[in-house]
């Protein structure tokens, strides 16, 4: 079941990667859209659109939260400062800068006893060394790094602000998203790096031998899939998002490198302590419960990446 189209969206991280592709989406679709962010940033053309709100603000500050709540039926949950690898390197800023904040969001929404919560949680990090492959909701959570702990640990939180307020929410254990516009960043988001660096005629560092293998999402399903769960009325209220593909490091390369017609040149680093071998989702439960599925292939959307690098101003 689902319910009518909501008209206020709040998008807690609005300015990242997942965000700058979901705010265009809600506004097309006629919301009235206010994102909340840490930093300001620009929306480019949608700066002036009418039915977008930019308000920069911390999510822990209660005052400011309670303000940007105003009205709102569905919270769009993305924020975070860390990426797998940065929260080892200082833990405690992580669950200072993203579990606290996300408590004081949870609090927050459920008082309102009005605004769904829909939470991007993460599937590639949440369940730790997978012990069945694909990995179901039901695995155990036992990350290796403080960014899933993290995670999990504000998953938790909403269960608990459900079973003592009727929280309102949902979770989406989404893969490792890839798409045009995103941010380049050695540490994370490798299909955007390597397309760009093989582009160049640049060389590709990969951690490991290159064996590690992982489920790339592409952006416009994600975006899909949160589409569905800020309307979804059913009684499940995690899901996890993938592609349902499984490629290696070294597939990664050799796809990008026909696409792009060039041979790539790869530099081999020490692995990773919080890589995991492998990690593809079960995404049946999506698409039983949401309606959900992933579109296209992963070569077709690596060609489209490279396709708006090639037109990009």
């Amino acid at each position: 079941m689902t319910k009518p189209s909501f008209r206020t969206s709040l998008v807690i991280g609005g300015t990242g990667f997942v965000g700058r592709a979901l705010v265009p989406h809600l506004l097309d679709r006629g919301d009235r859209v206010r994102v909340m962010t840490r930093r300001p940033a620009s929306f480019a053309i949608l700066d002036q659109h009418e039915r977008l709100e930019v308000v920069c603000a911390d999510y822990g500050n209660t005052t400011a939260l309670e303000e940007c709540l105003v009205g709102v039926d569905v919270v769009f949950h993305l924020a975070s400062s860390t990426q797998p690898k940065s929260s080892n390197d200082d833990m405690l800023f992580d669950v200072q800068t993203n579990l606290l904040p996300s408590i004081n969001l949870a609090e927050a929404c459920a008082r309102t006893r009005r605004a769904r919560l829909v939470f991007v949680s993460s599937g590639g990090t949440v369940y730790g060394r997978p012990q069945s492959i694909p990995i179901p909701e039901t695995h155990s959570t036992d990350p290796l790094c403080s960014y899933g702990i993290v995670k999990v640990a504000i998953e938790k939180y909403l269960h608990l602000y459900r079973e003592l307020l009727e929280l309102d929410y949902c979770i989406l254990r989404v893969s490792n998203p890839f798409g045009p516009s995103q941010h380049l960043n050695p540490a994370q988001g490798v299909v955007g790096n390597f397309i760009h660096q093989m582009h160049r005629g640049r060389p590709l560092n990969v951690w490991g031998d290159g064996s590690v293998v992982r489920d790339y999402i592409y952006i416009d399903d994600v975006i899909a899939a949160l589409h569905s769960a800020g309307e979804y009325d059913g009684g499940s209220r995690m899901f996890n998002i993938g592609s349902g593909e499984c490629h290696s490091i070294l597939d990664v390369v050799a796809t990008i490198g026909r696409v792009i017609g060039r041979t790539p040149d790869i530099r081999f680093e020490q692995s990773r302590a919080f890589d995991i071998p492998v990690n593809i989702l079960d995404t049946s439960l999506a698409g039983r419960e949401l309606g959900w599925a992933p579109t296209t292939t992963f070569e077709q959307r690596i060609s489209k990446i490279f396709e708006s690098i090639l037109h990009a101003p």
